[in-house]
C-alpha cells in the first residue's frame, strides 16, 4: 500500500508543481507585456513633451516679438507727440 501512496503523493506533487510552473509563465508573459506598454506611454509621453516643449518656445518667442513691437509703436508715438 505505501507504493501506490507514494506514487498518488508524487502525482499530486507533480500536478501542482505544473499548476505553478503553468500560473509562472502566465505571469511572465503578462509582465513581459505590460513592459512593452509602459515603454510605449514613456516614447508616447517624452515625444508629447517634446512637443508642448517646442510650442511653449514658439509662444515665448511671440511673446517677446509682441513686447518689442509694443515698445517700438509707444517710442514712435511718443516721437510723433
Amino acid at each position: 500500500m505505501s507504493i501506490i501512496k507514494s506514487i498518488y503523493e508524487h502525482l499530486k506533487t507533480r500536478r501542482k508543481y505544473n499548476t505553478l510552473k503553468l500560473k509562472y509563465e502566465i505571469a511572465r508573459e503578462d509582465l513581459e507585456k505590460k513592459q512593452v506598454e509602459l515603454n510605449t506611454e514613456r516614447k508616447i509621453h517624452s515625444k508629447q513633451k517634446e512637443i508642448w516643449e517646442q510650442k511653449l518656445r514658439e509662444q515665448e518667442e511671440e511673446i517677446i516679438n509682441l513686447k518689442k513691437r509694443k515698445s517700438r509703436s509707444k517710442k514712435k508715438e511718443e516721437v510723433w507727440k
